[in-house]
């Protein structure tokens, strides 16, 4: 994906305490600062003298003002893409409007108040594309093969490459149907909520955002401003009812995970299962209280192995639905498991009259004509995504929401190459 990094204007004082300085001048600096976006003015550098370096048009950095003096020289040291080190001079300049210094300083090929190269940089982000590398173990790799000795904090500012809580990949041609799903983290003590647009199809994530809740209204933004709303045809979820209303909403066909749903009822399942072992093992006790915990597991096995045996035939029949070829063939299915549902265990029963039947065209939608072999019936795509970008063990490792998406997506590049790879 393409992302442009963009540095923003270093001043000796931050804007805020500029402001509170003198109203005036602040504005005055915001007006300068803004004819300096807007006219684009000329930084190109040229050799001066026998390693000095100046402006062709020299100019202001705090005020933008052309009524500069030279004033005396900076010494500056350039590293190349080989590890050699250039000792040069810079031109420094005193400003007669805002009575501030400042100094020449390279684009393009370097950036301001950088030594090193912005090819050697980006020699950091391709490494940590292809293999996830340690800050320590990246500048090591540094001085093995350029015999630079780069910082640790040099090595991560090199890998910083959004200024952003959010991004889009501008380099998919999205195919209309995409996966949506949402990561907790705590960054510096605080709960934060990862949003991730996953297309199904391309297997590429779509958009990116870290935001400080989960309404509906946030995640409903996040998506149409991602996503041309014309353009989606289908949308994955897991099964939370949110979902359903965030569908209507943006007007698109809607997949409830099956495998969401399976484990909400394998879960359902457990429960009631170590429910019946507790009864079970009370009883024994009750009635044999020397026996062992060998022999009490020995009984429990036994006594379990129907009870586990009828639940598994039950759910095997369930899960058949979802291998239906299309929609009326599911629909068949349907009114099988109604006539069949009788026969379930109650907890069992229960559950899917209560959780499943209202709702059981949500899980569906994926064989309905216009999406068959496009709309996946679950969201694993996008879990899978999550956890390689994001495992558990590093999510809640992060002081701050740029740094925590800055490896994020450092990691998806690395991601999207072993994709290519296979």
């Amino acid at each position: 994906m393409t992302l442009i990094k963009t540095s923003s204007p270093i001043t000796n004082l931050s804007e805020v305490q500029y402001k509170f300085s003198v109203d005036s001048e602040y504005e005055k600096f915001e007006e300068n600062r803004e004819k300096h976006r807007i006219l684009n003015v000329d930084r190109s550098v040229y050799q001066k003298d026998n390693d000095v370096y100046a402006y062709n048009n020299p100019f202001c950095k705090h005020c933008f003002s052309r009524n500069l003096k030279e004033w005396q020289y900076n010494p500056k040291m350039l590293i190349d893409d080989d590890g050699n080190h250039h000792h040069i001079e810079v031109q420094r300049y005193y400003c007669n409007n805002c009575h501030r210094c400042s100094q020449t300083e390279f684009t393009g090929e370097y950036e301001p108040y950088c030594n090193f190269s912005n090819n050697t940089k980006e020699k950091a982000v391709l490494t940590t594309s292809l293999e996830q590398v340690s800050l320590r173990n990246l500048s090591s790799m540094f001085y093995i093969h350029n015999n630079i000795s780069i910082s640790h904090e040099t090595a991560r500012k090199s890998k910083s490459i959004l200024n952003e809580l959010y991004y889009v990949n501008k380099d998919v041609d999205f195919s209309g149907y995409c996966g949506y799903d949402e990561q907790w983290a705590k960054i510096n003590s605080k709960w934060q909520y990862r949003f991730i647009l996953f297309d199904l199809i391309k297997n590429t994530p779509i958009a990116e955002g870290l935001y400080d809740n989960m309404e509906n209204k946030t995640i409903e933004d996040f998506i149409r401003s991602s996503i041309p709303s014309y353009q989606l045809k289908g949308l994955v979820t897991d099964g939370k009812e949110q979902y359903e209303r965030l569908a209507r909403n943006l007007k698109v066909d809607h997949q409830s995970c099956t495998f969401h749903l399976q484990k909400n009822i394998y879960e359902e399942i457990n429960i009631h299962l170590n429910q019946k072992k507790r009864e079970f093992q009370t009883k024994i006790k009750n009635k044999n209280p020397q026996a062992s915990k060998k022999k009490i597991k020995e009984q429990l096995k036994i006594i379990l192995k129907p009870i586990k045996e009828e639940i598994n035939d039950c759910m095997i029949f369930f899960n058949k639905l979802f291998e239906s070829l299309s929609y009326d063939d599911a629909l068949e299915y349907i009114e099988k498991i109604k006539s069949k549902l009788p026969e379930f265990p109650s907890f069992l029963k229960n559950y899917l009259n209560q959780s499943f039947m209202p709702n059981y065209k949500k899980y569906l939608t994926y064989l309905k004509k216009p999406h068959i072999g496009r709309l996946t019936k679950t969201n694993n795509q996008t879990e899978n995504y999550i956890g390689n970008t994001m495992p558990k063990a590093d999510k809640n490792k992060y002081k701050t929401g740029i740094g925590f998406m800055n490896q994020i997506y450092n990691r998806s590049q690395r991601w999207g190459n072993s994709i290519k790879n296979n």
